[in-house]
């Protein structure tokens, strides 16, 4: 019950800081993740790719969190 209880929390709180930064109806990209072993090989491409085509034929934006700094220009590159 602990594990959950802190899921529920974090999910609370990744709710408020993205309501604050895109109010607006928008696509929320939650998780994104490739293996040390697999990066630098496009496969974050091949993951993103068919879901930015769809949020971009709806003209929505999208929303993402990183924790990690270096993952901005990544995910810049793609539009994000």
């Amino acid at each position: 019950k602990d594990a959950l209880d802190r899921m529920a929390h974090f999910g609370s709180q990744v709710h408020a800081v993205r309501k604050r930064h895109v109010p607006s109806a928008h696509w929320f990209l939650m998780i994104i993740g490739v293996v040390p072993e697999l990066q630098g090989r496009g496969c974050a491409s091949v993951l993103l790719a068919p879901m930015l085509a769809k949020i971009s034929q709806q003209h929505m934006p999208c929303y993402l969190d990183t924790e990690v700094e270096k993952n901005i220009a990544r995910y810049n590159r793609y539009g994000c």
